[in-house]
């Protein structure tokens, strides 16, 4: 009986350490989260065009958030300094004001320059060509991997954006790309696999925060805690079997 017992404490408490694991580092450390609430916007640098800075008007969490000042020629970008990566996770969430002519948000990796990039643009449904559109440029030849109508996106709320970037079997060369944690689009393309910069962007007013990235391989964006609280009543139950079944064995 003591050793049934002692069996069955054994199972819950390692079940119990898996799930503290899971909570603690999900699908792999971050490699950086940047929420602003330092008050400056250190580690990124400006793009081409444009302009930033730290405000206050709009915050995801917080006080602060960036916004991408006005640019009429290809809109404002920011670029993480001396970052590059392949495969992952890359986040942002987004605001658009909607006081504006053009209202477009950005999302770029495997960035080298202008030449070789991913772009997702995302369009709220108060721009006539409304959607998530996935873009690759390699060199002078620029071609749409995936468009999807999205009558669910506003300007004047925040939204977040997600892209996960696979670079291992099984799905070798996937792009997911999430709109507030729901799959829109799904592709398959190679044409660029090589590191490269995050960067973020818009045209006209557009806030962002709590940018990050997860050199875990990409997966679904992390579970909710009570995804991970059921996890571990399921595995609790689990181990009270297991100790029913020897005893009475």
């Amino acid at each position: 009986m003591r050793q049934n017992m002692s069996f069955s404490i054994r199972v819950a408490l390692t079940c119990m350490l898996l799930v503290l694991i899971s909570f603690s580092y999900g699908f792999g450390q971050d490699m950086f989260v940047d929420d602003f609430e330092d008050g400056n916007a250190d580690g990124w640098e400006l793009g081409l065009n444009g302009n930033y800075a730290i405000s206050t008007v709009h915050a995801h969490s917080g006080q602060n958030s960036v916004q991408l000042l006005v640019d009429e020629i290809g809109g404002t970008h920011i670029v993480r300094s001396g970052f590059t990566a392949a495969e992952g996770v890359y986040e942002t969430w987004m605001y658009i004001e909607g006081s504006h002519e053009a209202k477009v948000g950005e999302l770029g990796f495997h960035a080298n320059g202008i030449d070789d990039f991913y772009m997702i643009q995302c369009k709220p449904v108060e721009e006539p060509d409304n959607g998530i559109y996935l873009w690759r440029k390699v060199g002078a030849s620029t071609e749409l991997l995936a468009e999807v109508t999205l009558p669910t996106l506003h300007a004047d709320q925040w939204f977040k954006l997600t892209a996960c970037r696979y670079l291992s079997p099984p799905r070798y060369g996937a792009i997911d790309i999430f709109i507030n944690d729901k799959l829109i689009i799904s592709v398959i393309d190679t044409g660029l696999t090589a590191e490269g910069s995050f960067t973020v962007g818009g045209h006209h007013e557009v806030f962002v925060d709590d940018i990050r990235y997860d050199k875990a391989n990409a997966s679904v964006p992390s579970l909710s805690p009570y995804a991970y609280a059921i996890l571990a009543l399921m595995i609790l139950i689990t181990a009270v079997v297991i100790f029913k079944r020897r005893i009475t064995a």
